[in-house]
């Protein structure tokens, strides 16, 4: 009897490994105050800088973001640098700046006012701007590792064209409505070109499964919305209908179009939250290597969340520094109005120092914007994912890999960002 029981232990560890081999799931172990002292370091290096230092403020986040990420108690690694970044943005510039001097000049003349150039240049922006955004999915499928083993994209930029331009035509006449057969389609060629060391990643997603996911949460977020609609009438209608002068005030804000353009930014930014977490919940859920798969249980709501605290953020940064800035003039001019006239100016003929001012609070509420972004989505975002995500089989991957010579992503993840495109 006492020779059985080892063999019971041993039955029971042997188990325990085969579930845990089954599926494991994947952990973050960030901590927000890291990743907050990260973000306010780069802050105050991105002003001085004029915000050249983004770059490497970027591809600090990336690896405070994958290294912590855990997949079967392995961490994923990012290896680019803000250099090759930067370098693919002065590419861009070297790119556009040329064909804007151009452009002005042209203008400057009759055959430029004739609009003969416009389709030709539109196209050729166009084709750039595609190239960039391809060349951007490079460059971090190439810089993501997984135990030291590096990712490579067999993908080439003219079959991501012809679908990329042939799905942009059709979701332009369907009037968006097959904007998830583009994603699927595209998500199709790239992803499913995209290896891992010698292991080729295998995407079985359809354009249909993604369009009705999609369709249904929108219609949802709609009929959410709409409900909110008809509970605000009756309150806004006693609002302005009140005979009390009080009240004037909240009632032009509550009727004019700063609050309608508002409701409707937020109302924009639940819908896109929407389509993001279905479609991240769809991308990886579809996504495997060989019999290792990755299982999703991404909620809708956990998105939206991220994206209405950035949006209350915002709110809050644009009043404390209106705020400040009243606070600031209701001083100077009441304590010292000789001095701040002679310093300041007037709003009608301010001096170089006002606009000095001016110029910097508004880089100053631009740079937190930046920040409250990336806290609250950028991050926001990954921990909701890798939050709700396990890994089927995730040994069997493990046991395969070997190390492939990836493929360069050329001039890197910095060229989409002199199109704006950047992260």
């Amino acid at each position: 009897m006492a020779q059985g029981r080892p063999a019971v232990s041993d039955t029971h560890d042997a188990s325990a490994m085969a579930v845990t081999n089954a599926q494991a799931g994947v952990t973050f172990t960030g901590k927000r105050a890291a990743f907050a002292g990260l973000l306010a370091r780069g802050s105050l290096l991105t002003l001085p800088t004029l915000g050249l230092y983004r770059f490497w403020l970027v591809t600090d986040i990336r690896r405070h973001l994958y290294g912590n990420t855990l997949i079967a108690g392995e961490p994923l690694e990012y290896a680019g640098r803000g250099g090759e970044l930067l370098r693919g943005f002065l590419i861009g510039m070297a790119v556009l700046i040329p064909i804007n001097l151009l452009l002005t000049l042209l203008g400057l003349t009759s055959f430029g006012n004739s609009g003969a150039l416009l389709a030709p240049i539109f196209v050729g922006l166009m084709m750039l701007q595609h190239f960039a955004q391809f060349r951007t999915f490079a460059y971090r499928v190439t810089r993501t590792r997984y135990r030291g083993i590096a990712g490579s994209l067999d993908a080439d930029f003219g079959g991501y064209l012809t679908r990329r331009l042939g799905w942009d035509s059709a979701a332009v006449l369907s009037l968006g409505l097959a904007i998830p057969f583009r994603r699927a389609a595209l998500d199709r060629y790239l992803i499913g070109n995209c290896r891992l060391g010698d292991q080729k990643a295998q995407f079985t997603g359809s354009g249909w499964g993604l369009a009705w996911r999609v369709y249904f949460g929108w219609a949802i977020t709609l009929l959410v919305w709409l409900v909110i609609a008809v509970l605000s009438v009756p309150l806004l209608a006693s609002l302005i209908a009140a005979d009390a002068p009080e009240l004037d005030e909240l009632r032009e804000v509550m009727t004019g179009s700063v609050l309608w353009i508002i409701a409707t930014v937020v109302v924009g930014f639940t819908f896109y939250a929407v389509y993001v977490a279905i479609w991240q919940r769809w991308r990886l859920n579809h996504l495997s290597f060989g019999t290792t798969r990755f299982v999703s249980a991404l909620r809708a709501r956990q998105v939206v969340g991220c994206y209405l605290r950035f949006g209350l953020s915002v709110l809050a940064v644009l009043f404390c520094v209106l705020a400040l800035a009243t606070v600031g003039s209701v001083i100077l001019t009441d304590h010292y109005p000789e001095e701040s006239l002679a310093v300041l100016g007037t709003w009608e003929d301010p001096t170089m120092l006002r606009n000095a001012i001016m110029i910097g609070s508004i880089l100053l509420m631009l740079t937190l914007i930046g920040a409250a972004r990336r806290y609250f989505v950028e991050r926001g975002v990954w921990l909701a994912v890798t939050s709700t995500l396990s890994v089927a089989q995730p040994q069997a991957l493990i046991e395969r890999l070997r190390y492939s010579e990836p493929r360069s992503a050329g001039a890197g993840e910095g060229l989409a960002d002199a199109f704006t495109l950047g992260p």
